[in-house]
């Protein structure tokens, strides 16, 4: 038998009978480059041979500090850095592009290349109770993960740059976890040292710099 009816909206609500509900963590947010225009040819940047096989491992990064700093403005001067690393705002796709092997002889393959379209890089920011955890790490929930990014044709897929704000009583933890693809921990330092100038209003200088 399957009972119907309407649930009043506080029939859960008894924390003695059901316990609290986890509330569920804010949604991330697309950080743009701005004056982007869809009329634009976006750039296709193709991976080199060696890096088509792990183009899509994650690699994460944490930073801890005891100043604050204002999640608005970290947002606004992300999107500052990403018209400067239009890759990181990218997508990955499977594209023919022409390559010249050691033959000398220029031919067409089809590689895992970056989409730099603007799609948009991940953000999100959160109030955390408590101390900062002791032990950081990819199963400690800390990072949204840059997994499972799988490229095709339509450009549809995931961020290939996630960042997250965590606020604790004793600083705050900025995490970001990228594709491999993407950069190494080289390439991003220069994008975060850029990202850093910009939100303390300095001459972020260009990316070749």
């Amino acid at each position: 038998m399957v009972a119907t009816g309407e649930v009043d909206e506080g029939a859960f609500s008894n924390e003695a009978v059901y316990g609290v509900l986890p509330k569920r963590p804010p949604l991330p947010t697309l950080i743009r480059a701005p004056c982007h225009s869809a009329l634009e040819q976006p750039a296709v940047v193709p991976l080199s041979l060696a890096e088509q096989g792990d183009y899509n491992t994650a690699l994460d990064l944490a930073y801890f500090w005891t100043e604050r700093v204002d999640p608005e403005k970290l947002s606004s001067s992300l999107s500052e850095a990403l018209a400067l690393y239009p890759c990181c705002a990218g997508r990955f796709v499977e594209r023919e592009v022409l390559v010249e092997p050691s033959t000398g002889f220029t031919t067409k393959e089809t590689r895992i290349c970056i989409l730099c379209n603007n799609a948009g890089a991940s953000f999100s920011s959160k109030c955390c109770d408590g101390k900062r955890p002791p032990i950081i790490g990819p199963l400690t929930g800390l990072f949204d993960r840059a997994v499972g990014v799988s490229a095709n044709a339509e450009a549809a897929g995931p961020p290939i740059l996630r960042v997250k704000l965590l606020d604790y009583e004793d600083g705050q933890i900025l995490a970001l976890s990228f594709s491999q693809g993407l950069a190494d921990v080289a390439g991003i330092g220069m994008f975060l040292q850029a990202w850093s100038k910009i939100y303390h209003s300095q001459d972020p200088g260009f990316p070749s710099d």
